[in-house]
Formats: structure tokens, C-alpha cells, sequence
């Protein structure tokens, strides 16, 4: 994701999780402010890559994504 100069993470958590299982060690979950815009980003931890970006205006529906995701399934 390319941010502006300007952005802010307003929350960010790692959730650990076992490699052997679910292939690789954990998910970094990051909720950002750019501009007039909202982005919920997760990132394997480790290797960076990125498995989820999802962008808004709403930053209700960006928060209720990033809480989402931090639910057990």
C-alpha cells in the first residue's frame, strides 16, 4: 500500500500463530489514517507479505473490519 506523506497507525497487534498449522508465524493487523481515507492492512509476520488491504472513506467500516478479524472464526 502507498501511503501518503502523511498517515497515522491508529492501532496495530500481532497475533501469533503456529507455522506448522496455519503456515506461517503470526499476522500483523494494522489500522491507518491517509488523508480522508481509512486502510485495515495485515502483513505475515516474517516475511512481509501482505494477505489483506482494504481501504475506505468510513472509518466505522474500516474499525469493524479491523475488530472482525481480531474475532475467532
Amino acid at each position: 500500500m502507498k501511503l501518503s506523506e502523511s498517515y497515522e497507525v491508529l492501532e496495530s497487534i500481532v497475533v501469533g500463530m503456529d507455522p506448522a498449522i496455519d503456515g506461517f508465524a503470526g499476522v500483523l493487523i494494522e489500522l491507518v489514517a491517509a488523508g480522508e481515507s481509512y486502510a485495515v492492512v495485515e502483513t505475515a509476520a516474517g516475511r512481509g507479505n501482505r494477505l489483506l488491504l482494504f481501504r475506505s472513506r468510513s472509518q466505522e467500516l474500516a474499525r469493524y473490519l479491523f475488530e472482525a478479524e481480531l474475532r475467532p472464526h
